[in-house]
């Protein structure tokens, strides 16, 4: 069958269909056709199913990209509404021109567009301070300012990975970390990543240097590390940035301190790896250093030894430095100096009591008995009943009735040089006195002039002399000059005889005219030559009394008696022997004698004031026999506590258990048990004096065989003592503790100089003081106002700091510092300190550079005061120690204990009064001191050698 006729077959019923309605054939109507058409379109991008829906009924499942058609039709004129009724796995389908009406052809422009889901990433910050810059996968940038949520603009598709990082941090100071940061999207979106911001932590750490053992450092006063290797140490905790750091000790090794330098700070962006810890032995600068200040109540008591000062019979009395005495016939009365007293003995059985004032107490005060107060008496003489004194230290001329004991003032009271009467004059450090019984003369010793005193009137002239210039001349009046004028006696009432002591002369004065004429020895020329007038040669005579036509002087520095023939002038020597101190009992020079001073004569006897033995000495013109009035010599005694005697310590130092002092004039060495207050005599045998090295013995009195001259300075490091012998022997001294034994380190006895060398080599001008870091020792090499410092090991010796024979007081580098007189050091093992006596200051070198400043006073100006760096001031200081925070200084001239605060030089007294000298027990400034010399510390407390007071006290 062709085509056409099966068109025309197909098209047969239509035809009929359409006849029949137009002719209302059948007799009924007919129903007509409704047409109906598909929907459907195209599905892109599909992996997997999805299933379509149409009109909310008609499903389709579709499982591959390409054309689709629902099912069923939809009839012309109604609508069509494709939706996606599921979603693929991991994709998202949408359709777009899914709705619309049926007209008259089939619906196939549905478009069903499928694509793989995204998801977005994003989670918490917290802790953030400023702005974080986060990246998700090396591109989406994201910058946070504020802890809370975030959420990266970017989604990621399904079943791609996420990878969160920080591209910025907040700031050089804060780290933020990423924890959940990674992964891969899986049908949800990604909240959970954590971002954790924080101050940046560094380590703290250093190094140790010096350590003998383990010690705890602690940072920040929880963090505490065990170091027992010198080395590099770091703390095991982190410090945040921003925050402090601070390094301390926490614990000390056994026997060492260590300190911490650099050790505080502020973490910024590093590590801190400069904090310095430097271990010393606390056996350090003669001292025990702990490293810790000391904790002082500032309570003063005595260890050892006893103040001078006790009334009594024959050798129980003890004087302190008697200068001058006058007698009545019946007593003697002598001005105990150093005790502030006027003491009384009866001659024929040398009982001693105490006229007036207290001993040991200074002051001005007038008043009965003890209730009066003196400052350093030196002269007395005796008329109508009456004693005068010549008060020094108060510048004044005392009177006291001898029967009362009651005390005033006739003249004087203020420093000066004006005539004038009673209190309107004034003298400068009046000395010697005697009598008309109508007038007084005194040696005004400081002005240089005589003075005559109207004793009904208190009229004060001046006889001889000019007040401030000191000279030799003869002439009249005012014309003639005398150079510190000390002793003066009276013959037949009509002639003064002056011990003029600068100029090492003897003056007459004839009182009438006021004339001045020199009777013995040449001024400027010193000497021990007994030989007639001007010929004859003095060494310092200070006191001078007159006896049936002959004049005695007590010639000081030659330690002897001397007798002048008023008629001829001839000079011979009567007792003791030029140049040999001593304290001997015995016929002339057989008898000894220690810087003798005041002298008197009475009933064919002569009275001498035998001051540095304290003694009270008689010597029978007759037979130049001399013998013992009163007192007890400079001798020392072992005992314990008060029952020692020690004479003038002078240095002191520990070794934590027991204390070694350097007692200078009885040429000893003594050691004092801290916990008993035990003292034996460790080396040198008192008042005998020599260069004698020695092996020891190892018992109680270990080296007697060694000997010493003057030993001024003392330092130990535990195991040896290191003694600055001093006088003619100008050498440093080993002594070994354990067994005493004796040698020489370095210098040559007898030789002075000023030599760098090896042991014997090497020169030392009066060295004083010593200290020692435990490797060297430094001394105060004073007659050369230098700083030396010598190898233990070796004995080499260099000189550190100051210009060889060049006082001064310049601040610089080694030799171009310059020191006056420096008489003790110590050392904290890192820097020395000086107490530079002649300038009153206290300096500080630094020890591996020799870089000397001045920490506190000022160079030249005598002074008490208290206050920081130059604002304070100083009088001879000549002892100083070191806990190793503050200083202590013995301030002698003051009388004082005064401490120093090392890091801001400020100055404070500890202990004494200023000016006030004495022997009292106290707290602080009400104890009492007299020339406080050498000082040490045992870690706890504080240990004085009170030189005047030949005692050991304890400040607590």
């Amino acid at each position: 069958m062709n085509f056409s006729i099966v068109k025309m077959l197909r098209c047969i019923p239509l035809v009929v269909a359409l006849l029949l309605g137009a002719c209302g054939g059948g007799g009924s109507s007919v129903t007509p056709v409704t047409s109906t058409y598909t929907v459907g379109g195209t599905v892109t991008g599909l992996n997997g199913s999805v299933v379509l829906q149409n009109n909310g009924a008609d499903n389709l499942t579709v499982t591959a990209n390409g054309n689709f058609t629902f099912a069923a039709s939809t009839t012309s004129g109604n609508t069509y509404a494709v939706t996606v009724l599921t979603q693929p796995i991991g994709q998202t389908c949408s359709v777009s021109t899914g709705a619309g009406t049926v007209s008259g052809n089939n619906v196939s422009n549905v478009t069903v567009t499928c694509a793989t889901s995204t998801y977005t990433v994003g989670g918490t910050v917290s802790g953030l301070t400023g702005t974080v810059v986060l990246q998700d996968n090396s591109g989406d940038n994201l910058s946070v300012s504020a802890n809370g949520a975030f959420t990266f603009a970017t989604p990621v598709a399904n079943g791609s990975p996420y990878s969160v990082t920080v591209l910025t941090q907040p700031s050089v100071t804060m780290s933020c970390s990423v924890t959940n940061g990674t992964g891969t999207i899986s049908l949800a979106n990604v909240s959970n990543v954590a971002i954790t911001c924080a101050l940046n932590t560094y380590t703290v750490g250093g190094t140790v240097t010096g350590l003998n053992g383990s010690v705890v450092l602690q940072d920040n006063g929880i963090d505490n590390l065990t170091v027992s290797v010198n080395g590099p140490f770091n703390f095991p905790a982190a410090v945040a940035s921003g925050n402090p750091y601070i390094v301390s000790v926490f614990s000390n090794p056994a026997s060492q301190h260590c300190a911490v330098s650099s050790g505080a700070g502020t973490i910024a962006s590093s590590n801190i790896s400069n904090v310095g810890v430097a271990c010393l032995n606390n056996q350090l600068g003669g001292a025990i250093q702990t490293g810790t200040p000391l904790n002082l109540t500032k309570a003063v008591s005595t260890l050892a030894g006893a103040a001078p000062g006790a009334d009594g019979t024959g050798a129980g009395v003890r004087f302190n430095a008697p200068f001058a005495s006058i007698s009545d016939g019946t007593n003697l009365y002598v001005a105990d100096t150093s005790n502030h007293t006027i003491r009384q003995i009866v001659i024929a059985t040398g009982a001693v009591t105490t006229l007036a004032g207290t001993a040991g107490t200074q002051g001005s005060a007038d008043g009965t008995g003890a209730a009066a107060r003196f400052n350093t008496p030196y002269g007395i003489t005796l008329a109508g009943g009456n004693l005068y004194v010549t008060d020094s230290g108060n510048s004044a001329i005392r009177q006291i009735v001898i029967a009362t004991g009651a005390v005033t003032t006739l003249a004087g009271g203020v420093w000066g040089s004006a005539d004038g009467t009673g209190t309107a004059a004034s003298f400068n450090t009046p000395y010697g006195i005697t009598t008309d019984n109508t007038n007084l003369y005194v040696t005004d010793n400081g002005s240089h002039t005589i003075r005559q005193i109207v004793i009904a009137t208190g009229a004060v002239t001046t006889l001889a002399g000019t007040a401030g210039a000191p000279g030799s001349a003869n002439g009249t009046g005012t014309a003639a000059t005398f150079k510190n004028p000390a002793g003066i006696t009276i013959n037949n009432g009509t002639d003064l005889y002056v011990a003029d002591y600068g100029n090492h002369t003897i003056r007459q004065i004839v009182i009438s005219t006021g004339a001045v004429y020199t009777t013995a020895g040449t001024a400027g020329s010193r000497g021990s030559s007994d030989l007639i007038g001007q010929s004859a040669r003095f060494n310092g005579p200070i006191g001078i009394t007159v006896d049936n036509g002959s004049l005695y002087v007590a010639d000081q520095w030659n330690h002897t008696i001397r007798l002048i023939s008023i008629v001829g002038g001839q000079v011979n020597t009567i007792a003791g022997t030029t140049g040999v101190s001593g304290s001997a009992d015995g016929t002339g020079t057989a008898a000894s004698f220690t810087l003798p001073s005041g002298i008197t004569s009475n009933n064919g006897s002569l009275y001498v004031a035998d001051t540095y033995n304290h003694r009270i000495r008689k010597i029978v013109i007759a037979s130049w026999a001399v013998t013992t009035l009163a007192g007890t010599a400079s001798v020392a005694v072992d005992a314990t506590g008060a029952a020692a005697r020690l004479v003038y310590p002078n240095s002191i130092t520990t070794d934590g258990s027991n204390l070694y002092v350097a007692e200078t004039i009885n040429n000893t060495i003594r050691q004092i048990v801290i916990t008993t207050g035990a003292v034996t005599t460790l080396a040198g045998t008192a008042g005998t004096q020599g260069s004698t090295d020695g092996a020891g013995t190892g018992g109680t009195f270990l080296n007697p065989s060694a000997t010493f001259d003057n030993p001024s300075g003392i330092t130990t490091d535990g195991s040896n003592l290191y003694v600055a012998d001093s006088n003619n022997n100008n050498t440093i001294r080993q002594i070994v503790i354990a067994t005493g034994a004796v040698t020489t380190l370095a210098g040559t006895a007898g030789i002075t100089g000023s030599a760098d060398g090896t042991g014997a080599a090497a020169a030392f001008s009066n060295p004083t003081s010593t200290t020692t870091d435990g490797s060297n020792l430094y001394v105060t090499d004073t007659g050369n106002h230098t700083i030396r410092k010598i190898v233990i090991s070796t004995g080499v010796v260099t000189t550190l700091s100051g210009t060889v024979g060049t006082p001064g007081s310049g601040d610089g580098t080694g030799t171009a510092a310059t020191f006056n007189g420096p008489a003790s050091i110590t050392t904290d093992g890192i820097n020395l300190f000086v107490a530079d006596t002649g300038n009153h200051t206290i300096r500080q070198i630094v020890i591996a550079t020799g870089a000397v400043t001045t920490l506190a006073g000022t160079a030249g100006t005598l002074g008490s005061a208290d206050g920081t760096g130059t604002a304070a001031s100083f009088s001879g200081p000549s002892g100083i120690i070191t806990d190793g925070i503050n200083l202590f200084v013995a301030d002698t001239g003051n009388h004082t204990i005064r401490q120093i605060v090392i890091a801001s030089g400020v100055v404070t007294t500890l202990a004494g009064t200023a000016g006030i000298t004495g022997a009292a027990d106290a707290t602080g400034t009400a104890a009492r001191f007299n020339n406080p010399f050498g000082i040490t510390t045992d870690g706890s407390s504080l240990y004085v050698a009170d030189r005047s007071n030949g005692t050991i006290r304890k400040i607590q």
